[in-house]
């Protein structure tokens, strides 16, 4: 439970690296949804941090703290834990908005989410050190595509400021400015991505576009 940051790049590395699955809870839903999460999934341990732990409903498993606790970090081992995952084994739990009846959570084991990444990067590489871009939260099953693409080939992960996710016309320039080759953006940006490609031909640095939720008309991809 962790706003967009590196923190939350670490504890999603960790959880992997220990050989768990991840539930994203975004602390920005109502208390109801996470507690229903939350029984649901019956997870072992909930990663936050301090300020955030007031959002969290009661939870009666393990709560760990990732600033409170930081000393306890610090006396733990550094080398690497043993190894025993594999492609079968899971590797998140998103849940569904419930827009339609109750919220289902969708488990994908790592050679799903291996096959996704590898055919994005057949498609259109990711060098390292290209600047990649991360719009989406992590409980919407785009974040697995913008957080690990890049990571796996090498590149950066720009975490896309709040006060900007909403503003077209400042993301586009920070885009811009950030020298992003990859990118998510919501289909009502298109049409201000077009007119942005318009009015700065050949600056952008974009490589890699990913869209999607809702049909996109083919006119407007041909301007881009």
């Amino acid at each position: 439970c962790l706003e967009p940051s590196v923190q939350m790049i670490l504890a999603l590395l960790g959880i992997l690296k220990a050989g768990g699955a991840y539930l994203p809870l975004d602390p920005a839903n109502p208390k109801e949804r996470l507690a229903f999460m939350l029984g649901d999934a019956r997870p072992a341990l909930v990663l936050t941090r301090q300020a955030l732990r007031s959002r969290l409903p009661d939870f009666s498993g393990v709560l760990f703290l990732m600033d409170a606790d930081e000393d306890r970090l610090r006396t733990l081992p550094q080398t690497n834990p043993p190894c025993a995952t594999t492609p079968d084994h899971l590797a998140y739990v998103i849940y569904t908005s419930g827009s339609t009846g109750q919220p289902k959570g969708v488990a994908l084991a790592h050679r799903g989410v291996v096959n996704l990444l590898s055919d994005f990067q057949r498609r259109q590489a990711i060098q390292p050190g290209d600047a990649c871009s991360w719009w989406t939260s992590p409980a919407f099953d785009v974040s697995v595509y913008e957080i690990f693409s890049p990571l796996l080939a090498g590149g950066s992960l720009q975490v896309i400021p709040e006060n900007l996710r909403l503003d077209a016309s400042s993301l586009l320039d920070w885009l811009d400015a950030h020298r992003i080759r990859s990118a998510y953006l919501p289909p009502f940006f298109l049409e201000d991505f077009a007119a942005w490609l318009e009015s700065h031909p050949g600056a952008s640095s974009l490589r890699r576009l990913l869209v999607g939720v809702e049909p996109i008309l083919d006119a407007l991809l041909a301007r881009i």
